[in-house]
Formats: structure tokens, C-alpha cells, sequence
């Protein structure tokens, strides 16, 4: 059997390896004021690259995140038929990253192994679902392979601007 592919390895090909040392963040009370656990890829991002913004998506910063949650929870306009639970809510969703067209990218909470939640967003009132992780989301964004692609920019020209 193969072994699964290193997410972070595969996306330092895409956009080069960090431009400083290792960033180091207390998790525990990050966790604690969020009241669950983050993915572990979300982690080792920020710790590997610290602030981060990749081909028009900025994600969101591990000190930021509950007052960001709080402040986007008020944009979601999802139909009430579709409407579905926000965080803190069992399962809800959580927000981790926004796009320069002002989409919202959301994890969806739902399983207790924080390493398998999935992504929620929306393109043009459209939602989008992604069965992977945060970094294996900007991957494959990265590299064309969403229907929808999250943001206009087109890495293929000249590479995929970011900045750390």
C-alpha cells in the first residue's frame, strides 16, 4: 500500500519552501477559546509558513480565528430551506479562510477527528463542497482541478502569487 502523500511537502513544490524559521503557537488555548480541536494541516501551515496568503486566498490567522468566525457567521445568507448549523454548533461550520472574491471558505465540523473535516464555500451563490483538507484544498485550486475555481487568478501564467 501506498503512503499517503504529505499535503504540506506537495504544496511547498507548488509555492516554494518558507521564507523564515518555524512559528510557534499555543494550540492548547487557541483550541480552548474555540472550544474544539483545528486540523492538524492547518497547524503544520502555520507553523511551517506563519500569516499566509496563497493566489488570492488569505487564511485565516490562528489568533484571529474566533473573532474572524464571529465577524463572517454575520455574511452567510445561505437559504433557510439550506441553512446549515454554524459553530458553535454541533457540526457547524467554522471559518478559516476568505478569498479576494470575497468568498468565505468554511470547515465543516461535523466529525470529531478534526483531520477529517471537509471545506464549504461558495462561488457566485453557488455552494461548494471539497472532501479534503484545507492545504489539499489550496493544492488542488493551485494546480486547476475544482469545477469552481476559488478565486479569478490563474496560477498557470506567471505562478501563484502568496505572500507570508
Amino acid at each position: 500500500m501506498e503512503a499517503p502523500r504529505d499535503a504540506l511537502a506537495q504544496l511547498a513544490t507548488i509555492i516554494g519552501e518558507p521564507r523564515s524559521g518555524g512559528h510557534t503557537y499555543d494550540w492548547p488555548a487557541i483550541e480552548r477559546s474555540l472550544g474544539l480541536r483545528l486540523p492538524s494541516d492547518y497547524k503544520r501551515l502555520f507553523e511551517v509558513y506563519g500569516t499566509i496568503g496563497i493566489n488570492g486566498i488569505t487564511i485565516g490567522h490562528p489568533e484571529e480565528l474566533q473573532q474572524r468566525h464571529e465577524e463572517q457567521v454575520g455574511y452567510l445568507d445561505w437559504e433557510e430551506d439550506e441553512a446549515m448549523a454554524v459553530h458553535p454548533a454541533p457540526g457547524g461550520l467554522l471559518w478559516c479562510a476568505d478569498t479576494e472574491g470575497r468568498e468565505t471558505i468554511w470547515w465543516r465540523t461535523g466529525d470529531p477527528d478534526p483531520d477529517r473535516w471537509t471545506m464549504v464555500w461558495d462561488v457566485e451563490f453557488d455552494r461548494h463542497t471539497f472532501p479534503g483538507t484545507l492545504t489539499e484544498l489550496m493544492i488542488a485550486d493551485l494546480t486547476s482541478r475544482l469545477a469552481s475555481p476559488l478565486t479569478a487568478l490563474d496560477p498557470s501564467h506567471d505562478g501563484p502569487m502568496m505572500w507570508f
